[in-house]
């Protein structure tokens, strides 16, 4: 099975994208249709006549997939904004607040939304007696929706809005948010675990034979005790270098990218043999786009010796038209993705997907029941 951006989590990246790119064009229709409503509104009259000289516009307003409505500010005697009448709107703008036509033109919103937050009135308020245009995301708990909009004036005392629902996108981020940070607190436990189980009981014996080796004067105990103090100072170290190895990487800082994973392949050569081409030659890249590749290797080879009961590994590191690709495979027993990412055997996959996020990669996977594993990663960077 192929999934390309296809599993839960890279699902949710997927459409946080597509909803990104989404609201990146009203700035630019915006741009466009502000321009081309001061343009035909110069000498805009007061009153319904605003409506009557949008006509043109109809059918590009009714096209639209983004909301569009055009409002009249109200003030008070002392020009101070306090609510706003809904002059016209598209078709778009029913399907995203739940507002139909019908329902609120020629209504003011507090007609409509009796309970709407003050700095909606306020904002908007701003672009139609100053002509300022702005755009900005906010929440309404009146609709419970949250927004991204760009608001401009096409005539005195008037406003337009052209927005996005982007509720979906807020929801799907805070997901994502909350992956990384148990990923990051699994790491955290991780740690505190490895010092527990491996710090803990090397200095727990070399208390132990320092206090035997001050209570006694025995040649022959000193003489077997010493050698065990030095093996389990010697283990100590080891043991510290690795856990700080896994924290920040020594092999990587002070060499490459491509050197780091050689370095940690020379330690798993025993429990499964890889082929490693690169053709990096020693090229350098920003630290959190390295350090997210090393671990990420890191995670698939942890992946493949736990589950796949692999007997080889291929991994190609390559750079080119600033590119960095990588690309991993195994001759493992393969998996259902839709199954693994439901459960908690998905979590080493997720924290992958988390990491390539931080770097704004992307990546495929390819992989069924029997048929092994592979996962190509890629990302825009620069040396």
């Amino acid at each position: 099975m192929e999934i390309n951006s296809a599993h839960p989590m890279d699902s949710l990246l997927m459409r946080i994208s597509a909803l990104e790119k989404e609201n990146a064009e009203l700035q630019t229709i915006t741009q466009q249709l502000e321009q081309r409503l001061k343009e035909q509104n110069t000498e805009m009259p007061s009153g319904k006549s605003e409506r009557l000289n949008l006509k043109e516009y109809k059918q590009l307003f009714h096209s639209l997939t983004q909301g569009f409505a055009l409002h009249e500010i109200i003030c008070n005697n002392d020009n101070q904004p306090i609510n706003y009448r809904f002059l016209d709107v598209n078709n778009a703008f029913g399907k995203l607040t739940g507002l139909s036509k019908n329902q609120i033109i020629g209504k003011t919103v507090l007609e409509i939304l009796p309970n709407l937050e003050k700095e909606w009135i306020e904002t908007y308020g701003k672009v139609a007696l100053t002509g300022k245009s702005c755009q900005f995301e906010s929440y309404t708990g009146t609709l419970d929706k949250h927004y991204e909009i760009l608001a401009f004036s096409p005539g005195k005392n008037l406003f337009a809005t052209l927005f996005n629902d982007i509720t979906e996108r807020r929801i799907l981020e805070k997901k994502l948010l909350e992956t990384m940070i148990h990923t990051e607190e699994q790491e955290r436990q991780k740690f505190a675990s490895d010092l527990h189980d491996e710090i803990g009981p090397i200095l727990s014996s070399l208390n132990l034979y320092i206090a035997t080796l001050a209570e006694s004067d025995d040649k022959n105990k000193k003489a077997y005790i010493i050698p065990q103090i030095q093996t389990l100072i010697r283990e100590a170290i080891t043991t510290v270098r690795d856990l700080s190895n896994d924290l920040s990487p020594h092999v990587l800082l002070n060499n490459s990218l491509e050197k780091a994973i050689k370095a940690h392949l020379e330690l798993r050569k025993d429990l499964i043999p890889v082929i490693f081409r690169s053709n990096l030659k020693g090229k350098r890249f920003p630290h959190s786009v390295e350090l997210a590749y090393y671990r990420i290797v890191k995670e698939l080879l942890n992946n493949t010796i736990k589950h796949a009961e692999a007997t080889k590994v291929t991994i190609n590191l390559t750079y080119s038209n600033d590119l960095l690709k990588i690309k991993y495979s195994d001759n493992g027993v393969g998996f259902n993705p839709e199954d693994t990412f439901l459960n908690s055997t998905g979590m080493g996959m997720i924290n992958i997907f988390s990491r390539a996020k931080t770097i704004n990669a992307q990546y495929q996977i390819n992989t069924k029941p029997g048929h092994g594993f592979e996962f190509k990663l890629w990302a825009n960077v620069l040396e």
